[in-house]
């Protein structure tokens, strides 16, 4: 009786491990979009990267490049980074970022939102 309750403990506890594990491996990687509206076109890329030391730890760097219309002119390309440290909420299924706030969701695999901008997995 007793080894029946250990060894029904121990798949329990291997089940939630290896959960977990599946869990945090389809965080990291690279998202991208593209998007035109009426102010111009730019390009998206978030890269999700696991923070060395730090349980449920990421950084997120997110690189924003944008060309705005103007009056027929040329405009030049405006490029931003940001590098966001993070923290995978496993009961929300959520990366919130630390310093922003941001809330980073997976729906589906291979997607992330953020608010209401989608991105593919490459």
């Amino acid at each position: 009786m007793k080894t029946n309750t250990f060894l029904a403990l121990w798949l329990i506890l291997l089940q939630a491990c290896s959960s977990t594990q599946q869990e945090n491996a389809a965080i990291p990687g690279m998202y991208v979009r593209q998007f035109h509206n009426e102010f111009g076109t730019g390009w998206d890329t978030v890269v999700i990267e696991p923070q060395s030391g730090v349980a449920n730890g990421y950084v997120v760097t997110h690189h924003i490049q944008t060309i705005r219309k103007g009056d027929d002119q040329v405009a030049t390309p405006m490029r931003k980074e940001l590098v966001l440290p993070s923290t995978w909420n496993r009961n929300e299924k959520v990366l919130v970022t630390s310093r922003l706030g941001r809330k980073y969701t997976f729906p589906q695999k291979d997607t992330l939102m953020l608010g209401t901008a989608r991105y593919k997995r490459i």
